[in-house]
């Protein structure tokens, strides 16, 4: 496939923020501007008909600057923490006199504006976005921030200097919500170590230190929505094979009747804990002999646990994961040992869910799956995307879910 023809350029986008964004959003925004009606190209010739479309001014550079900051706040800023402000806050920053003026204090610029391209490996931390959003003519509705840092990441050798890359950190204040969220890239991997965490608390430090905002909302009721989450999609992958052990009842309570007679059990409270454990014993054979059928998607199933997290009342914690895709966390004994404790309690601290989001299109339906870790601290609650890009879709439709269950009655 030939290459439209190109000119000699005098924009060029620079490796950081290539990497930073998917092939497939370079696409999508070839595609919306009409630049050539073929598809099939590499990441790099894609940016190259997008960098040749802005020399010949055939697309305006604010243009994809603006498609370039929503971009950049999601793509590789796949950990997003959650934090609460009250509404006396929020009260007081909706006035664009008043946070316009805190920003000239903190000697920041008072206007909206997108420094993104020019703020590429800054010597030092730097905002290079102001997104103030209104919703009449002095009335806030939400605050936009973004900070630059140059991030080491290579060692430097006797020829070379360390090599570097930007990281870009989102922060938004959204005024109706009473909400604080924060995106960053999490280099490590590790979705919850301690680079993320520094990068929030800079971020909360450079909101308390611009518009005042003295203290956060204490969050921790968000360990009841988990265990909602934790209840629901477990109860709802498991009822089928429930109802299919409860419809020989008869047959197994004769079974364990027999058993128990000829054992001499007496206790009730044994017997009862045997029956339950006998079912319990029969549904997670079931689910391990349909296997597919229990991870699939069907009508209702919003997700499935992959793993989680919980401490009880003597400070005790349980970390209980699945060692393969091919089992199911209900498939394993400290599930069973631990439900009735997290039951009681109605709270878990670490979630991991593979959420399922069906979208249509012209082909029919389509299940894609989202994976995801979920924690609540004190002060935030934070969704990791454990993914390579995360998109603007799959972040609003784990948002919505979320959502649902902090409505959900318990």
């Amino acid at each position: 496939m030939a290459m439209p023809q190109t000119s000699l350029t005098t924009f060029n986008l620079h490796r950081d923020i290539v990497d930073s964004i998917s092939s497939e959003r370079f696409h999508a925004f070839i595609k919306e501007k009409n630049l050539v009606r073929q598809s099939g190209y590499s990441k790099q010739e894609r940016v190259a008909i997008i960098e040749d479309a802005i020399n010949v001014k055939q697309i305006a550079l604010d243009d994809f600057e603006g498609f370039l900051s929503n971009e950049l706040m999601r793509n590789r800023n796949k950990t997003i923490f959650y934090s609460k402000i009250s509404f006396d806050i929020s009260r007081r920053l909706k006035s664009l006199q008043y946070v316009q003026s805190c920003l000239l204090e903190a000697n920041m610029e008072e206007n909206n504006f997108n420094n993104i391209l020019k703020s590429i490996q800054p010597d030092k931390k730097t905002c290079c976005y102001l997104d103030i959003q209104l919703n009449s003519s002095t009335e806030v509705s939400k605050i936009k921030l973004c900070f630059a840092e140059s991030v080491v990441v290579g060692k430097a050798t006797p020829n070379t200097l360390p090599r570097k890359e930007t990281d870009f950190t989102w922060l938004e204040l959204d005024l109706q919500r009473n909400l604080i969220t924060i995106r960053v890239f999490d280099r490590n991997a590790n979705f919850g170590g301690s680079t993320d965490k520094a990068k929030y608390q800079f971020c909360i430090s450079q909101l308390k230190s611009i518009f005042n905002i003295r203290d956060l909302q204490d969050v921790s009721y968000q360990r009841s929505t988990l265990y909602k989450m934790f209840n629901e999609l477990l109860s709802t992958a498991e009822e089928p094979f429930k109802r299919k052990v409860a419809s020989v009842t008869t047959d197994t309570s004769k079974l364990v009747g027999a058993i128990i007679e000829g054992l001499c059990l007496t206790n009730t409270l044994v017997i009862d804990d045997l029956n339950k454990r006998h079912n319990n014993l029969l549904i997670r054979s079931l689910i391990q002999e349909n296997f597919q059928q229990y991870s699939s998607y069907s009508e209702g199933k919003k997700g499935l646990v992959d793993r989680y997290y919980y401490t009880d009342n003597t400070g005790a914690s349980v970390n209980a994961k699945t060692n393969d895709d091919q089992r199911s966390i209900s498939l394993y004994d400290i599930y069973l040992d631990t439900k009735h404790s997290i039951d009681n309690l109605k709270k878990v601290e670490k979630l991991w869910i593979t959420w399922y989001r069906k979208i249509t299109n012209r082909f029919g339906e389509k299940i894609i799956k989202v994976r995801t870790k979920i924690e609540v601290f004190k002060e935030c609650y934070v969704i990791h995307f454990l993914y390579e890009h995360l998109t603007e879709e799959a972040e609003i439709h784990v948002l919505s879910e979320f959502e649902f269950f902090e409505r959900l009655s318990d």
